[in-house]
């Protein structure tokens, strides 16, 4: 029958042997302390957000570069759809999947405002469809 006792006897903590009755703190546990929380940068692809290593804008899975960003702002501003009468209102969006990763967004007017709020501030940072020559078709 093993004891309790001669399994703490062989255990030590930080090097010394383990006592009964003594409280011991695990360093290591997060329950009172903050969780660290990760860059705003990086990003889960399934996420939303810039990814630092690619240099790709993540939209619900969807990778954009700059030149993807340009094409979604365009049709967004060529898009006219008014109706003849008041009673209806007509919201333009776009679907856009992604073949190789196989997901797919559908950009609606949230949407586009993430991407323009982002084009806006960080285009500078997105990668080109340049640096990926030869890697997608």
């Amino acid at each position: 029958m093993i004891k309790l006792t001669d399994i703490l006897s062989k255990t030590k903590l930080e090097g010394k042997p383990v006592e009964l009755g003594k409280v011991y703190s695990n360093p290591n546990a997060t329950a009172f302390k903050p969780q660290e929380t990760t860059k705003k940068e990086s990003v889960n692809e399934m996420a939303m957000g810039f990814d630092s290593m690619t240099g790709l804008f993540y939209l619900k899975g969807v990778p954009f570069t700059r030149e993807r960003v340009k094409e979604v702002i365009r049709f967004f501003m060529k898009s006219e759809a008014k109706s003849a009468v008041n009673q209806f209102e007509y919201t333009p969006s776009l679907i856009v999947k992604d073949k190789v990763g196989r997901h797919e967004v559908t950009i609606d007017p949230k949407n586009f405002k993430i991407l323009v709020d982002f084009y806006k501030r960080d285009s500078a940072r997105l990668a080109s469809d340049k640096d990926f020559k030869g890697k997608v078709k």
